[in-house]
Parts: C-alpha cells; structure tokens; sequence
C-alpha cells in the first residue's frame, strides 16, 4: 500500500503545482507560502513547536518529516544572510524533477515553505533565492535568503 500511496502522492503533488503554475504563473508563490502557513499549523497540532528557537523548532519539523516518511534526510546550513536546505530523497523529488523539465517556476516546496512560516513567526523574514535539482543525487536543495523589513 506504501508504494501505492507514494505514487499518488507524487501524481498529485505534480498536478497541483502545474495547475498552480498554468494558472497563476508567477503570481501563483503567493498560494505557496500561504500553504506553508497551513502546514506550520497542522504540525503545531502534531509537535511541540512552541519555542523562540527557530533552529530547534526546524529540527523538530525535520525529524517529523523524517519520521513520517516525507524525507530521508536534510541538511540544514545556517549562514549570515541565508539557510540552506538539502533534502535526500524527498518524496517530492520525482514532481520537481518533471515540473523542473516543463519549465515551471512554481516548485513543491511543502518543508521548505513551512520553514519559512517558521521563521516569519520568530521575526525573520525569508524568500526562495534559489532551487537546485539533482536527480542523480536524489537532492533538491532551497536556498531562503534572510529579508530584513
């Protein structure tokens, strides 16, 4: 059943994401962060996000993701003015990996926008500078470049 429903994940995940893209274009990012709002607050009904931490409160989002399946790994880099997020494996590898090929800008991005609603609600303000897929790693990589308003 497992790989069934990883399949129909990857079906639907891809259908989205290009309908959003179809649809909205560019204008279509506005529905990604408001998605990672709803994730941030389904995993708050999940875990215990209640920290002014922002790493410790990524870290137990990653191990959830992890423990659900969503990932196999993730490396987190913080640095001055950005974090970098490398997934292993991701679920949604394969929808990047064709939406990437189709030429569209609107990527899932489900970890890495609740990521985002994170550190918004801790004071600091990112954006997606950059997407990097490697298929023949299994990676897709997010750079959040830190805004300051």
């Amino acid at each position: 059943m497992k790989k069934n429903l990883d399949r129909w994940f990857e079906i639907t995940t891809y259908a989205v994401f290009r309908s959003i893209w179809t649809h909205f274009g560019e204008g279509g990012y506005s529905i990604i962060r408001t998605m990672g709002k709803y994730i941030y607050e389904q995993l708050e009904e999940e875990i215990d996000l209640e920290t002014g931490d922002p790493k410790e409160a990524i870290k137990r989002m990653k191990d959830y993701a992890k423990e659900v399946g969503y990932i196999s790994d993730l490396d987190i880099t913080w640095k001055e003015a950005s974090i970098e997020l490398k997934y292993s494996s991701t679920t949604a590898l394969g929808p990047i990996e064709k939406l990437t090929e189709e030429n569209c800008k609107i990527l899932p991005c489900f970890f890495t926008s609740a990521v985002m609603e994170a550190l918004g609600r801790r004071g600091t303000n990112t954006e997606i500078s950059e997407s990097r897929v490697s298929p023949k790693e299994c990676t897709d990589t997010d750079i959040l470049r830190i805004v300051t308003v």
